[in-house]
């Protein structure tokens, strides 16, 4: 079991620069992707990616694919450590709380999913209920666990078996990017709202997003635990 170290958890003013520099190159990233239009009925010119915006497109992903997301991720498990640590320290324990605050992550997501059919918080959600037992166990376990994630075990799984997690044949889901193209706003809502999430967490757990965002998690608890944040000088090569 994870003991608090009572050590304070003060604001950490470059993490909050950092979660700024991601939210703005996932947008930018997203911007790029024209949010998904891509996949829609339009042709790849209309969908923005033709003549001298395909370099660009390539420029912004080479520079912001994965990059950000990994960022962002890190530093929401950063987060969820200083925040149950610090009711730890008050000799409260935070599970239901952050559980509370997931049910909320969620309800967001599902809102956010009506507009953007890639929405991620509904699986962060989803996710970040696994850091509750994940945050109880001490230090060792909690870096078996990072390693499990590391070598991509879904990933592997479909390499070798030759099968795939893909949930994208479910019945439907092909009305939800002619829908996007052509449908009215409530019409493309509805759908993004019955297939969206299920196609966001299908195209995770396909290729390997999901053990990559959970292990994110893991890495930046880790993070906190070992105070990584709060000395940067002396951890500047780490």
């Amino acid at each position: 079991m994870y003991r608090t170290t009572n050590r304070p958890n003060t604001r950490i003013e470059v993490a909050d620069a950092l979660r700024g520099i991601a939210v703005a190159g996932i947008i930018l990233f997203h911007a790029r992707e024209h949010f998904n239009l891509y996949w829609s009925a339009l042709d790849l010119s209309r969908a923005g990616f033709g003549s001298w915006e395909q370099p660009v497109a390539d420029a912004l992903g080479f520079l912001l694919s994965g990059k950000m997301y990994a960022i962002f991720a890190l530093l929401f498990g950063l987060s969820f450590f200083i925040q149950s640590d610090n009711q730890a320290q008050r000799g409260n324990d935070f599970s239901l709380r952050f559980a509370w605050r997931m049910v909320l992550l969620f309800g967001i997501g599902l809102v956010n999913a009506a507009i953007y059919n890639g929405d991620v918080l509904t699986y962060y959600a989803l996710f970040g209920l696994l850091m509750i037992p994940i945050g109880k166990l001490p230090n060792r376990w909690v870096w078996v666990i990072a390693a499990l994630l590391f070598i991509q075990p879904l990933e592997l799984w479909q390499y070798f078996s030759g099968h795939t997690l893909s949930i994208r044949g479910i019945e439907g889901m092909e009305t939800l990017y002619p829908t996007l193209a052509t449908g009215t706003f409530a019409e493309s809502a509805r759908v993004s709202l019955l297939y969206g999430p299920l196609s966001s967490f299908g195209w995770g757990l396909e290729h390997g997003r999901g053990t990559q965002t959970l292990l994110m998690f893991v890495l930046g608890m880790l993070a906190g635990r070992y105070r990584l944040f709060y000395d940067e000088g002396q951890h500047r090569r780490i």
